[in-house]
């Protein structure tokens, strides 16, 4: 619990190289125990592990910062944004590490169809899932609305009532949980 508080204050951008680290030494550990290269392949691996995440850090924090993210109309194409994003710097780094590794070119054709089989069901199940995020945003915000309506109408012990019903109606928490987990 200590350690979640720990990370959470710390900024965003900070948790975002963070967490590209953790992927890069875990990736890293991986390799080299599954494949058990020798000591220079380990170091080639992490060289070019490390300009692929230092490539795909930086376009993902560009796009952060330029505020690519909040121009975007609704979360439904902020999040696809995100997995399309995440679909193209996946490819790229899959493709050019199949680039030097592959002799035959039908190997690489075969990889590309499979990568860009990949990043379209990723693009498909990211709509689908943020899709589901949206409507439960908009019922939280029709349920708000609801609320806002009865609050001008009713004293406040009749509104806590009302909470507690609307919360459990949207089957997010009980409006407890809501108050102990704030």
């Amino acid at each position: 619990m200590q350690m979640t508080r720990f990370f959470s204050r710390l900024p965003l951008p900070v948790r975002f190289v963070l967490g590209v680290l953790l992927i890069l030494a875990l990736s890293l550990l991986a390799f080299s125990l599954v494949m058990r290269p020798p000591m220079n392949e380990v170091w080639l691996m992490a060289l070019f592990l490390s300009i692929t995440a230092l490539i795909s850090g930086l376009v993902g924090y560009g796009s952060y910062r330029l505020g690519w993210m909040d121009r975007s109309p609704t979360i439904r194409w902020t999040l696809l944004g995100g997995y399309a994003l995440a679909s193209v710097l996946t490819f790229v780094n899959v493709w050019l590490t199949a680039k030097l590794m592959f002799v035959s070119q039908h190997d690489l054709l075969l990889a590309t169809i499979l990568l860009l089989f990949a990043g379209g069901m990723a693009m498909a199940l990211g709509y689908f899932l943020s899709s589901t995020l949206t409507n439960r945003i908009s019922t939280l915000n029709a349920l708000n609305h609801n609320i806002n309506d009865i609050m001008h109408t009713y004293k406040v012990p009749r509104l806590i009532a009302i909470t507690k019903y609307y919360w459990r109606f949207a089957g997010l928490c009980t409006f407890d949980e809501l108050c102990y987990n704030a």
